[in-house]
């Protein structure tokens, strides 16, 4: 099995990225975070995984080590496939997922697409304890921001970047709050 590549990234297409190592273009699928991440025509390291079924081998690449630890966690979730692991995985930052797991929030997994109800609650009931190391307090201020900040009517997405921006590890969330409104400002 692929437990990491290093190489040129080619090109990043949809969801997809090509990656020439020594001659070799291997094929990756990965998450919109880690796509973010590479640029093409730069080396990169990418973290992997092989995911094969009956008719076919996949490669799936990661930015970091706790990206590919919460794929591998989550493609062992029954009835829950690789690709609607990377599609939890391109929603949202590692540990605000895990935060999510970990408070057994089975409301605002279900809204990540392909991500219905029995799936959000097994993946709660499964996992709870195996993700908690990546949960950290820091994410439940930055997720608690985010919800205020949506509450007030910003758009989820604008209010999730300018957190992300502003947040420092020890700061309050009154001023994660603060330093975010300010940035929205600034756009």
């Amino acid at each position: 099995m692929v437990g990491a590549l290093r190489g040129k990234l080619l090109k990043k297409e949809g969801t997809k990225a090509y990656i020439d190592v020594s001659g070799i273009v291997f094929e990756v699928n990965c998450d919109l975070f880690s796509l973010d991440e590479f640029e093409e025509g730069k080396d990169v390291f990418v973290h992997s995984v092989t995911v094969m079924n009956q008719d076919e081998m996949s490669l799936f690449g990661f930015s970091n080590e706790e990206r590919k630890f919460l794929f591998q966690k989550l493609i062992q979730v029954s009835k829950l496939g690789p690709k609607t692991a990377l599609k939890i995985l391109s929603n949202s930052d590692v540990s605000e997922i895990a935060s999510l797991i970990v408070s057994g929030d089975v409301e605002k997994l279900s809204r990540i697409p392909g991500v219905g109800r029995k799936t959000a609650e097994r993946i709660v009931a499964e996992l709870k304890d195996e993700v908690k190391e990546i949960a950290s307090k820091k994410v439940m201020g930055i997720m608690e921001a985010i919800e205020a900040l949506t509450a007030l009517g910003y758009p989820e997405s604008v209010a999730r970047k300018c957190v992300r921006k502003v947040a420092k590890p020890g700061m309050e969330v009154s001023e994660i709050i603060r330093n975010a409104l300010k940035e929205m400002a600034k756009l």
